[in-house]
């Protein structure tokens, strides 16, 4: 998920000038479906936990490393975790995979309260512990979200 538009994404206002939604934000948030991978790769665990590496890792690109600016962080919603099958259900072994990859190589979990949205510069942040109303970092607090 893309935090900052500003970048090299035109068109990121939330509503175009007629006031309609941009396409860019029709939907509020988006996520990586692993259910739709579970299907498109008829359940096979390892092409499923390779799109899944694949996926977290894209955000990378996006993210200043040497300066620690968070653009984009990976999210991944999960339904049930069972070895049913079904069309809302993860594979036990897939899911401890998953979780072994991202706490192995240092992701942090966070919840819809630690993203905040930045009204005039139209984006989204993660928020750090001890940061102003307006998400500004406190200089005397430290982030727990380290850079990647």
């Amino acid at each position: 998920m893309r935090l900052d538009c500003n970048n090299d994404l035109t068109g990121c206002a939330i509503y175009s000038d007629n006031g309609q939604l941009t396409n860019l934000n029709r939907y509020s948030i988006r996520e990586w479906s692993h259910n739709a991978n579970d299907k498109k790769y008829d359940y096979n665990s390892t092409a499923i936990f390779n799109k899944f590496v694949d996926v977290v890792d894209s955000q990378f690109k996006y993210n200043d490393n040497k300066n620690g600016i968070i653009n984009a962080i990976p999210l991944i919603a999960y339904h049930s975790i069972d070895n049913d099958r079904t069309s809302s259900s993860t594979d036990i072994d897939l899911f401890s995979a998953e979780m072994k990859y991202l706490y192995d190589n240092g992701f942090k979990v966070l919840t819809m309260h630690n993203i905040g949205y930045d009204q005039n510069n139209n984006h989204l942040y993660v928020k750090v512990p001890g940061a102003t109303e307006s998400g500004t970092p406190n200089p005397n607090s430290q982030s727990i979200y380290p850079a990647f």
